[in-house]
């Protein structure tokens, strides 16, 4: 299975904090995406790219150019995926547990993980399946449809929800620990200031 990091975006919510992408902000002294390719490495993983847009992000690993096109689900790229994937976020701090469970949970189809309100990977066997929910989803989004394009669409297409409902049902694995997303500077803040600073 391949593991693509997603790194690539507009950055307009981040708003350049700190001078850098949000991917490249340190928590305990280290990136974002360091912790995550670290974490990766750790449990036998060396088969990952990173998408992005910043030459920087080649540091970490192999990077592919990638900008968004035409919305955010454009971030799940298919023209390098062969076969099974996982994506994962640029932008999440992720536990060495929630790592663990990610790499180790058995997918039949498509497997979504997260907290309750955001998604932290995705996990395709089914690419043709996942695939044709993304083209569904954007194809409603660029057509006025649907007000947002972005993961959780995905999933409500895949389990039949609708579009404006919040509700989880199968094919997501709640993952309920520190893992957690960095959209906003307030966001980095609240994650830095309102945990203990030895995070594991």
């Amino acid at each position: 299975m391949k593991y693509i990091i997603m790194a690539a975006g507009e950055g307009k919510r981040w708003n350049q904090y700190f001078g850098i992408p949000k991917h490249l902000v340190e928590i305990n002294g280290e990136t974002l995406l360091a912790r995550t390719t670290r974490l990766l490495k750790e449990n036998g993983i060396n088969d990952y790219i990173i998408t992005g847009n910043d030459e920087r992000y080649s540091t970490y690993g192999t990077l592919i150019n990638q900008s968004y096109k035409d919305c955010e689900i454009d971030r799940f790229e298919e023209s390098i995926v062969e076969d099974q994937v996982c994506y994962l976020y640029g932008d999440v701090y992720y536990s060495e547990n929630a790592i663990k469970t990610i790499i180790n949970t058995p997918v039949e189809d498509v497997l979504f993980f997260g907290s309750e309100y955001e998604i932290f990977a995705v996990k395709v066997n089914d690419t043709k399946l996942f695939f044709d929910c993304k083209h569904i989803v954007k194809d409603l989004f660029m057509n006025g449809k649907i007000n947002r394009c972005i993961g959780w669409e995905i999933y409500r297409c895949l389990q039949g929800i609708p579009y404006e409902e919040h509700i989880i049902t199968e094919r997501y694995i709640k993952i309920l620990d520190e893992t957690d997303d960095i959209d906003y500077p307030e966001d980095y803040e609240n994650f830095v200031n309102n945990r203990t600073i030895n995070i594991q």
